[in-house]
């Protein structure tokens, strides 16, 4: 079969006209075209602003054009700000079930704790936990679902971010040598009563540390993210650990 061109989807040629039947306008342009609706008649301000449109299309932008200019306070003060000026339609606070200022304050909190120890939060973990602290706050599932809109809302609303870990590492507990020191004065005391020169000691354990996410909640502009984990985050084995008491320690297996 012989390559060539596929073929066009507009016979004429070219990027094919827009028919404004399925776009929804910004209040930047529902005010351009308010202004220039100002100082032109009907007819030069559709052939202007809505220029390829069919008949069909042309009465129904006509009927718009005069519902935008009945609302003019309201597109002219949502086009007059950067934050609005780009939205196609704006909703009072307070619309959207969300959570109070105590619950939402409340889940800052968690995270932050969680990030002061150096654990990663994950986006299921920060899912699961405000669906809790709504049920406790008296929202239902079914008035409140943590959605990735309410978690994208809460993250700038915070100044916080889901960053990728850079930096991996394992603090000991800080009585790990007093209990080492008491467990070996025990074996000894064992073994001396018991007439034994050499103790082995075998033991099978899980690498099954820990289960470390791959991104965590952090602050915006951060460029190390530290977390605290075993060194091991998705390793899943069992592994053969063998020693004695003169500290001779054998090649584990698994």
């Amino acid at each position: 079969m012989a390559r060539g061109r596929r073929p066009r989807l507009n016979p004429g040629g070219g990027k094919k006209r827009n028919q404004f039947k399925t776009d929804t306008a910004t209040y930047q342009f529902r005010q351009e075209v308010l202004q220039f609706f100002a100082n032109h008649t009907m007819e030069e301000t559709l052939d202007e602003k809505f220029r390829g449109a069919d008949k069909a299309t042309r009465e129904t932008k006509r009927k718009t054009i005069y519902y935008w200019r009945k609302h003019c306070k309201k597109t002219e003060l949502a086009s007059s700000s950067s934050t609005t000026r780009a939205m196609k339609k704006l909703r009072p606070k307070g619309t959207a079930t969300v959570l109070s200022l105590e619950t939402d304050l409340q889940l800052v909190e968690w995270v932050n704790g969680y990030r002061a120890i150096g654990v990663p939060v994950s986006a299921l973990m920060l899912h699961l936990k405000a669906l809790d602290f709504a049920g406790q706050a008296g929202r239902p599932r079914a008035q409140f679902a943590a959605s990735w809109e309410w978690r994208k809302c809460f993250m700038e609303r915070h100044g916080m971010r889901f960053c990728a870990k850079t930096r991996q590492g394992q603090r000991s507990p800080e009585d790990s040598a007093k209990a080492v020191a008491e467990l070996n004065a025990k074996m000894h005391a064992t073994m001396h009563k018991l007439g034994v020169d050499v103790a082995y000691n075998a033991d099978q354990t899980p690498i099954y540390f820990e289960y470390v996410p791959k991104r965590t909640v952090d602050k915006k502009g951060v460029r190390t993210v530290w977390v605290r984990s075993g060194g091991k985050d998705k390793e899943r084995m069992t592994c053969m650990l063998l020693g004695d008491s003169h500290g001779l320690k054998c090649t584990h297996f698994s």
